[in-house]
């Protein structure tokens, strides 16, 4: 986890903490992530901790108008990056463009 914080940070100035817990801590493997470990495959999780904070998570009322799409487009390049297959590069406007992965 500290090389992949670490390539984070050497490619985006969003904030980031790290943390490595159990299962049984409450949220941690209700993600998408939790499937590929689940067949051997590695993978993270990347989240703002929604489900502590942001009441319409996962509900009816979790519609696109409410997503951050500035912190997205702010985070998404970086965890591109994080994969050895990635071929992104950052446009001048923060958005990322993937010529092959």
């Amino acid at each position: 986890m500290s090389r992949l914080a670490a390539a984070f940070r050497a490619n985006s100035e969003f904030p980031l903490e790290t943390a490595a817990t159990f299962q049984s801590v409450p949220g941690v493997s209700w993600s998408d992530h939790r499937s590929f470990w689940s067949h051997g495959y590695r993978a993270m999780m990347v989240t703002d901790m929604a489900f502590y904070r942001y009441r319409h998570y996962h509900m009816p009322s979790d519609t696109p108008d409410k997503l951050a799409y500035p912190e997205l487009t702010r985070v998404t390049p970086a965890c591109l990056r994080l994969s050895p297959n990635s071929r992104v590069k950052a446009s001048a406007n923060g958005a990322a463009a993937v010529d092959r992965l």
